[in-house]
């Protein structure tokens, strides 16, 4: 009997050490160290490239000698950047401009010397100046890059459509009872017609119309004229033009 009791408490304990063996390790430790590595990791360093060096200049042959543009002046400000507001009001003006220009040829400072009536226009203009234009620095007697100044103008002036000329024309047809339409001819047609006018030829774009009916509602046919046309009068003088 002792040795079924021995040996019924020896499997009782490999039962229990193997119970104690399957039961999981916790893992709320591990998260925490996780989470305070995070912590403690310092955040990457952002390398921020150094500027380029200020571009040298030979001195010109004459001197002293004053700031002078590079590139074409026309790309400063083009009819793409014409204020909206301005542009919608129709605001038309010249503003007049004077530039800071520093010994490397950098443009540092605007000065609006003649206002173009429109405070929008006006502060387009140094805007676009300021971060498009580039020059050659001003040099003094020896040689030397100095700051300078460079004074200008720009005239904000909105695209005007071509001159009005007279034209016209006129187109024929025929509704048949079934609504096509047939022997289409061209009536008339002076000067130079613009073209959207001529792609809505109604003998090319229109195949098919409701037909027109009489009083009892038969589909009857018709003959039908278009015209598209632009005049243009001289008008009496008046004094002072």
């Amino acid at each position: 009997m002792l040795g079924i009791r021995a040996f019924v408490g020896v499997i009782g304990v490999i039962a229990a050490g193997n119970l104690m063996a399957q039961e999981p390790v916790p893992s709320a430790p591990v998260q925490a160290d996780a989470a305070k590595k995070a912590a403690t990791t310092p955040p990457p360093i952002r390398v921020i490239p150094s500027p380029p060096p200020p571009q040298k200049f030979d001195p010109p042959e004459e001197l002293p000698a004053d700031p002078e543009p590079l590139g074409d002046k026309d790309a400063w400000i083009t009819a793409n950047d014409y204020p909206l507001r301005a542009k919608r009001a129709g605001t038309e003006g010249r503003t007049a401009f004077e530039l800071a220009i520093n010994q490397h040829g950098r443009v540092y400072s605007c000065l609006v010397t003649e206002t173009s009536g429109n405070s929008e226009l006006d502060s387009a203009t140094c805007r676009l100046v300021r971060a498009r234009a580039r020059f050659r620095p001003a040099f003094d007697a020896d040689g030397n890059p100095v700051p300078g100044k460079y004074n200008e103008a720009v005239r904000w002036t909105l695209r005007a459509f071509p001159t009005p000329e007279v034209y016209g024309a006129a187109f024929a047809f025929t509704v048949t009872e079934d609504g096509s339409v047939v022997d289409c001819e061209v009536n008339g047609m002076i000067g130079t017609v613009p073209k959207g006018l001529l792609e809505r030829n109604p003998c090319t774009r229109v195949r098919k119309f409701e037909p027109f009916r009489d009083a009892q509602g038969n589909p009857v046919r018709k003959r039908v004229t278009t015209s598209y046309a632009q005049d243009v009068v001289d008008l009496p003088a008046t004094d002072g033009n």
